[in-house]
């Protein structure tokens, strides 16, 4: 036996920290910030590639479990596997159809002894025989296979979505959901010559003159010299549209209000010729991330300055502008993070959108008559944009719309929205 899949060995050390990441997951962790705490191990790569193919896969996968089970795709079967054993086989499955560095019957041996020493023969021999039996059956192709299995999307996702947009939209988002999305970055340094390390994005209408580039393939961005120096800054364009809602003046000051890691910031700063931006963020270790990008990149005569909480004793009509980039679902992200579709839920989002209206009805009272606040997620559903927004212009009549924007996920970006209000 191959040293990498017997007892101990590299592949059944890839299976037992996947299952450890997607019980963090389950507890409410992010995919992300559980996968912090592999990081370093010899395993984390594999792990983290296994676990963004299953979670792009998962739809499909399930589906697939409760038909080999039941014969029929009836939920009721389905229910009765506990959670852990479902998360064994969905990781099997995703190995053998979706990874090349295990066969198929390596892949299910592993899985089999590891199952049969910590659960027992017999909860083994199960995850042998289904996992085979799926295997054997293939992915479903039927007619009526349920769409949201076919798009890879949960099915309280796809429902919502299958409200708030088009039938091409909602493809897509599937297609590009199906894909590993690519690194992309902006200059961070005026004059600064990536060529020989990116290719240069096609600019969207309303990014006109602010160039974002792709990651040739080959290249390790954080092993270059232009990273060492700061003149690079990894970005998805789609963080740029709040921003530029904003025309600064000379010496403006601007409160960004939730600004952890920083990137919204460095963006405004590279809009301004001079003034003071003070980044705030309730996450102390984020804000350290912030002041590491900070200072890589370095200010260029804006002043910069990062705090740890989010209302600081600012006095009220203190700010030209405030940057709100409030907490949400993350939706518009599913990309670079597709473990946040199945991680939604109603009251999950009942909930972001009570501290949105929290943030954006407190925070505004710092910006200045005259003054604009930018409210942004990167969030697709309409009651974290468009509906709260309107929900604050119903209440505070000191402020009017200016212009928002939807920005749809796709290939060239994550999707975003954006809407800038002038107080008056």
């Amino acid at each position: 036996m191959s040293d990498s899949i017997k007892k101990g060995g590299f592949s059944e050390r890839v299976l037992e920290c996947s299952l450890a990441v997607l019980e963090n997951v389950g507890h409410g962790a992010t995919l992300d910030d559980a996968l912090e705490h592999i990081r370093g191990m010899d395993v984390a790569p594999a792990c983290s590639d296994l676990l963004y193919r299953y979670y792009r896969s998962k739809a499909s996968t399930d589906h697939r479990l409760s038909a080999s089970l039941s014969g029929r795709g009836g939920k009721s079967a389905r229910r009765k596997i506990p959670a852990k054993f479902a998360r064994i086989l969905g990781l099997v499955i995703t190995q053998c159809e979706r990874q090349s560095g295990i066969g198929r019957h390596a892949a299910v041996d592993v899985a089999v002894d590891y199952t049969s020493r910590k659960y027992g023969r017999r909860v083994g021999g199960f995850v042998n025989a289904v996992s085979r039996r799926m295997l054997d059956t293939g992915p479903s192709t039927a007619d009526d296979t349920p769409p949201h299995v076919k798009h890879n999307f949960p099915e309280l996702v796809y429902k919502r979505w299958s409200a708030n947009f088009t039938d091409s939209d909602i493809a897509g988002f599937a297609d590009t959901y199906s894909r590993e999305a690519c690194l992309t970055f902006r200059i961070a340094r005026r004059g600064s010559d990536v060529s020989r390390i990116g290719e240069k994005l096609v600019e969207p209408l309303w990014a006109q003159g602010h160039s974002f580039f792709r990651l040739r393939k080959g290249v390790n961005l954080f092993e270059s010299d232009v990273w060492h120096k700061g003149e690079v800054y990894v970005q998805d364009i789609s963080t740029l549209s709040a921003c530029l809602f904003y025309k600064p003046s000379v010496g403006d000051t601007v409160l960004d209000m939730c600004s952890a890691p920083g990137g919204k910031m460095l963006a405004i700063k590279d809009l301004m010729t001079s003034g003071f931006i003070v980044g705030c963020d309730v996450s102390y270790r984020r804000q350290l991330m912030t002041r590491e990008n900070i200072s890589r990149t370095g200010t260029e005569g804006v002043a910069l300055s990062v705090c740890s909480g989010l209302m600081p004793a600012f006095k009220c009509g203190s700010a030209d502008c405030v940057m709100l980039d409030v907490p949400c679902t993350g939706t518009g992200v599913f990309r670079r993070r597709p473990d946040v579709l199945w991680t939604f839920s109603e009251s999950k989002l009942r909930e972001l959108c009570a501290i949105q209206m929290g943030i954006l009805s407190e925070c505004s009272k710092l910006v200045r008559v005259g003054g604009m606040v930018i409210y942004s997620t990167c969030s697709l559903e309409p009651e974290e944009n468009r509906r709260q927004i309107d929900s604050f212009l119903s209440v505070d009549k000191g402020f009017r719309l200016e212009g928002d924007r939807m920005l749809l996920p796709n290939d060239l970006h994550d999707g975003s929205y954006a809407a800038a209000l002038r107080r008056v």
